[in-house]
């Protein structure tokens, strides 16, 4: 009877043993089974590149001051020229005349003023008869400079030290005032613009890293630097705008050419995550962090830089943390998982 009684426990034991398991069992099937990865810190520095066109770093457009016949041309395209250097003649023969008529008249004024002077000084001139005669000089050597200017203007040269990249008069032509009739640039200094989107600004500075390449010269790269940034970002696509310019070897290099201009992006240290455990909603972008008692929580994140499959979060995580990357079908905050993988892919 005694073993009976015991017999009896024991298989009771085993009924309750059986049942807590199934039900445990029952329990971990309702689970939802998630793929979680590590958040991992992103210390990596990264080159942004941009294609640009190469242009002078000054390009002036010469323009006659004076109406007149141009009458000799002395330069051409692809001529190099110094400032100061004739670039073409405009016929003066007409300012040329008035300016030897009041350059006479000028040296008459001259003789009567220093008579003038000498009868003022016998009191036999009034003081108001020298005054005039005073006057009337000065009007005449002021309006003798004005000729002589016009005259100078007529001789069209070159504004600085470069090359002659147009010619827009030919000889015969009637140039009115302030027609464009050469355009020179200089060569020794190249630059470029490239737009960047306002965070990528964040992360450059005067002193960042730069290099120039051409496919025309197979990939080779050329030094250059920042040489300004402009303060105010472009009313229509809110970018903003860096001037580069070249540094001193790149004689093989001409203006007008497409180059890759690569620059080189301050590096952040930033939590990063596989890309595919952001999401996103009306709220905003999230993620799933996964807690150490296997309940997942929804995170609120500010994403950064994508790189690859991976985006940086500049809020919201920390390294080490785990986040789930697959799963997400009827997940909810606080909702407890089953971790059926680590996901080590990036």
């Amino acid at each position: 009877m005694k073993h009976t009684v015991h017999f009896i426990s024991f298989l009771l034991l085993l009924v309750f043993t059986d049942a807590i398991w199934a039900a445990d069992n029952q329990k971990r099937k309702k689970l939802p089974l998630v793929v979680a990865a590590p958040v991992t810190q992103n210390t990596s520095a990264e080159w942004l590149e941009r294609r640009a066109v190469l242009k002078p770093l000054r390009l002036v457009k010469v323009l006659n001051e004076e109406p007149g016949r141009v009458i000799e041309i002395r330069r051409f395209e692809g001529d190099h020229v110094t400032a100061g250097e004739l670039l073409a003649r405009q016929d003066d023969g007409l300012v040329r005349a008035e300016w030897l008529k009041l350059k006479a008249r000028k040296e008459q004024l001259l003789e009567e003023w220093k008579r003038y002077q000498i009868l003022k000084q016998e009191g036999m001139v009034s003081a108001e008869v020298y005054g005039q005669s005073r006057t009337l000089l000065k009007v005449a050597i002021a309006e003798e400079r004005l000729l002589a200017k016009r005259l100078a203007y007529m001789q069209i040269t070159a504004p600085l030290n470069g090359v002659v990249s147009e010619r827009l008069v030919e000889e015969g032509d009637v140039a009115e005032r302030y027609r464009h009739l050469f355009s020179i640039m200089d060569i020794r200094r190249l630059k470029s613009r490239v737009a960047l989107e306002s965070d990528q600004l964040n992360r450059l500075s005067r002193q960042s890293a730069v290099l120039v390449s051409s496919e025309i010269q197979n990939g080779k790269q050329y030094p250059a630097r920042i040489s300004r940034i402009f303060p105010a970002l472009d009313e229509q696509t809110h970018q903003a705008t860096v001037e580069i310019e070249l540094l001193p070897g790149f004689d093989d290099l001409r203006p007008g050419q497409l180059v890759t201009i690569r620059l080189g992006m301050q590096s952040g240290s930033h939590p990063s995550i596989p890309m595919i455990a952001l999401r996103q909603d009306q709220a905003g972008s999230y993620v799933f962090r996964l807690q150490p008692d296997y309940r997942v929580e929804r995170i609120a994140v500010t994403p950064g830089r994508f790189q690859g499959e991976r985006v940086e979060i500049l809020k919201g995580l920390s390294a080490s943390e785990q986040v789930v990357v697959r799963g997400f079908s009827g997940l909810k905050s606080g909702q407890q998982v089953e971790v059926v993988a680590a996901d080590g892919r990036p």
